[in-house]
């Protein structure tokens, strides 16, 4: 014969205190509702999401369902006690398996069961589930309010990350402009640079020019000073000598005249008195012979020399003209070879120029008047001087355009300094920036690690929060059992009070049938 276990309707599984508490007098209920044995880990509910508890939490709770296994042992130690009337009659045994228990429950239906110690029990589970219960409420509440300020710290660390987000976009996009910016004046300052240097090396060609110049036109004035000192003590000395002449001339003019005038007078006397008596003597008359001879002669020569002199003079106008042209050729000449040949052919004109000085130095000392020469020579003074002004005025032009190509030089030389100057305080403000752009990047990696940690205290205590609300959900289950546990334990007592009474009854059967035997 099979011995029944009894399964409790509050419980309702096969093993209600678990595999390692014994299970004596507990069998199966042969009631025709009897459910399905199910343990509480396989009761049909919401599989809960996956979850990490923590090892305190799981450690207390591991604690409670043992302290919960052990209350139900002790109490179930209880029951199979009284059950088994030990607390009235600690020797009579109380059989409830097989056969025995039904006549053992119409024995003990009609005695009262003692269910002070089960209430007692009762009250104190009840009591510790209060306490628990409003412990894991203040707990909760706790954890609220914790998750309620992490959350608010996560939003304001998330709308200061957002912030700090448009701020360090708002950065890289300044930073961006101010690269592409800084980019485009440095092209233009490069050129610009690259421009002011090629102009200062054209402007120092240009002076290297101008010097050259500048030197030769000093030596051509310093020559043509020389020539000018020179054509003055020529001018000088041709005037002394033209001088001369014309006193020479006057002289001479003036013995003429005097001697047309002897020769007239004398004449006029021959003419008017008639011819003496030859009464003088022939060496007077020898003496007029010759006088007059010697005037006559004199006279030839007069006319000879002016005669000469005429000569001469048509013969240096014809000179000086057939000059004059020669020096304009040779000055168009020179001009040419001027602009053909430079330097060297001026060098050659100079010394044609003195050759041609030359052949008129040797023409004057064959020419005894010099008029015409030296009119033209003053007109080559005159000339002189013009060019000696004009090389003057190309000298001084020469000397301001010197000076305003150096302060243009100089002006750019302070600008290329200047462009210097901000080129390098540029590049000072991109290292600035550059490193603003480091510390920016800094922080943001620490906002976004103090927000990545944020963030996954914020899941964490999600998931704890999850946790809680899920062994919330247990705790109201497990007072549901225990509701129902106690339930059952009223039930469980009403039933002890009827199998009380049969025992009772069937014990007080026993005694009458003892009796009458």
């Amino acid at each position: 014969m099979t011995t029944p276990t009894y399964t409790y309707p509050a419980f309702q599984m096969r093993y209600p205190l678990g595999k390692g508490v014994p299970t004596n007098g507990v069998g199966k209920s042969r009631s025709p509702t009897r459910r399905p044995r199910s343990s509480p880990s396989t009761l049909p509910r919401e599989k809960p999401k996956p979850r990490q508890v923590s090892p305190d939490r799981s450690a207390v709770e591991n604690e409670y369902i043992k302290n919960l296994q052990q209350q139900v042992y002790l109490l179930e130690l209880e029951t199979r006690y009284l059950r088994s009337g030990r607390s009235g009659n600690e020797d009579t045994p109380f059989p409830f398996h097989g056969a025995e228990s039904s006549s053992s429950a119409a024995a003990c239906a009609n005695g009262p069961v003692p269910t002070a110690p089960l209430n007692n029990v009762i009250k104190d589970l009840k009591s510790k589930y209060i306490e628990l219960q409003e412990g894991y409420k203040r707990q909760v509440e706790k954890l609220q309010g914790t998750i309620t300020n992490l959350q608010k710290t996560t939003h304001t660390t998330s709308l200061t990350n957002d912030s700090l987000t448009q701020t360090r976009d708002q950065l890289l996009s300044d930073i961006q402009t101010l690269q592409t910016n800084h980019t485009t004046e440095k092209d233009g300052l490069y050129k610009t640079i690259h421009t002011l240097k090629q102009d200062n090396e054209n402007l120092k060609a240009e002076m290297k020019r101008l010097e050259i110049s500048y030197e030769r036109c000093r030596e051509e004035k310093e020559v043509g000073c020389t020539e000018v000192v020179g054509l003055k003590v020529e001018l000088e000395r041709v005037r002394g000598q033209v001088e001369e002449q014309v006193q020479v001339h006057d002289k001479l003019q003036k013995k003429v005249e005097k001697l047309s005038r002897d020769k007239a007078f004398l004449q006029a006397q021959l003419d008017t008195i008639p011819p003496p008596a030859p009464t003088t003597s022939p060496e007077t008359l020898q003496s007029l012979k010759t006088q007059l001879l010697t005037s006559q002669t004199l006279h030839q020569q007069t006319d000879t020399l002016r005669l000469k002199l005429q000569t001469d003079c048509s013969n240096l106008i014809k000179l000086n003209t057939e000059l004059t042209c020669e020096i304009e050729s040779l000055r168009d000449e020179l001009v040419r070879e001027r602009r053909v040949r430079g330097h060297a052919s001026r060098m050659e004109w100079v010394k044609e120029t003195a050759n041609t000085r030359q052949e008129m130095e040797d023409a004057r000392d064959q020419i005894g008047m010099m008029k015409i020469k030296m009119q033209v020579i003053e007109n080559q003074k005159a000339e002189l001087v013009e060019k000696l002004k004009a090389t003057e005025t190309s000298l001084s032009k020469t000397l301001e355009s010197r000076t305003t190509l150096s302060e243009r030089n100089q002006s750019l030389q302070d600008r290329l300094h200047a462009q210097t100057l901000d080129l390098v305080s540029l590049n000072q403000d991109k290292s600035i920036l550059i490193d603003d752009l480091a510390t920016l990047k800094n922080t943001h990696t620490l906002l976004q690690s103090k927000y990545d940690s944020l963030l996954q205290k914020s899941h964490t205590l999600t998931a704890e929060l999850e946790a809680q609300k899920q062994q919330h959900a247990d705790k109201q289950k497990l007072a549901k059992l225990l509701k129902e546990v106690e339930y059952s334990g009223e039930s469980y007592l009403g039933l002890m009070k009827g199998v009380r009474q049969v025992l009772d009854k069937c014990q007080t059967d026993e005694h009458g049938d003892t009796s009458v035997e």
